[in-house]
């Protein structure tokens, strides 16, 4: 519901009855048919492979909470768009990727806002902290 606030009746946050519902859905039924996903095995293996090699070269801690959000943006961007964001080859973050993430993150902080006292006021600042990032998802 919050994410729907910065990109509307989009992909994935279209509700019933709109237009858009429709749309999204039949642009994603084609992809999660069994031979479509089939087609992905590869091409997350060799993510997740890329992911244990950077983890093998690693001399000391590694931080998997980060990691798995890679691997998820990684995995999601080749799969789905073929594109490949550079994850764990390159220093250089690709620009979508903390984007999306702060979308997503600023979503989930404002989805209970409306239950508390100053709620609109946090909300609020949480959108200037994250508008950079917002502005660029959509």
């Amino acid at each position: 519901e919050a994410l729907r606030e910065f990109v509307g009746d989009a992909l994935f946050t279209a509700y019933d009855g709109e237009p858009n519902w429709q749309r999204a859905h039949d642009l994603l039924m084609p992809a999660f048919t069994k031979d479509s996903m089939r087609g992905y095995h590869t091409t997350m293996l060799d993510t997740a492979r890329e992911m244990f090699d950077v983890w093998d070269a690693v001399d000391g801690p590694i931080d998997v909470t980060a990691d798995m959000t890679k691997l998820t943006m990684e995995t999601i961007s080749r799969t789905a768009f073929s594109r490949d964001f550079g994850s764990f080859t390159s220093r250089e973050v690709h620009p979508f990727v903390p984007a999306m993430i702060a979308a997503l993150t600023t979503g989930m902080r404002k989805s209970s806002l409306d239950t508390i006292p100053g709620g609109k006021r946090i909300a609020r600042k949480i959108d200037a902290e994250n508008a950079d990032h917002l502005a660029y998802v959509d």
